[in-house]
């Protein structure tokens, strides 16, 4: 559990997946604009740099479906889960994004 769960509700909130699923996909989405403006600066050479927003992406979905199937058991039905759960990322989503990271914060 992370300083910025008590956003979620349960399930998802004790959900430690969840949480990692969040985490690599804010990540890679920073990374991924960081990655453009590499490219920008230095030109092609500059497309290696997607290789780490990429494997946070891939990360992130690995994760999000092992939150998926601790979690869904716990809904009436697909639609309703679902509907939690893009409650439950938007109600962290900036959290996640302005969250301290390792190994910046020691």
């Amino acid at each position: 559990m992370t300083a910025w769960s008590s956003f979620a509700p349960e399930p998802f909130a004790s959900n430690s997946e969840f949480w990692r699923s969040v985490g690599s996909s804010v990540d890679g989405l920073l990374t991924m604009l960081v990655a453009a403006v590499v490219v920008t600066a230095v030109g092609s050479w500059g497309l290696l740099t997607f290789a780490a927003p990429a494997a946070l992406l891939v990360r992130a979905g690995v994760t999000g479906r092992r939150s998926a199937r601790a979690t869904r058991a716990q809904f009436a039905d697909r639609r309703a889960w679902r509907l939690a759960e893009r409650e439950a990322v938007a109600a962290v989503f900036l959290s996640a994004l302005i969250r301290k990271r390792w190994p910046f914060t020691r």
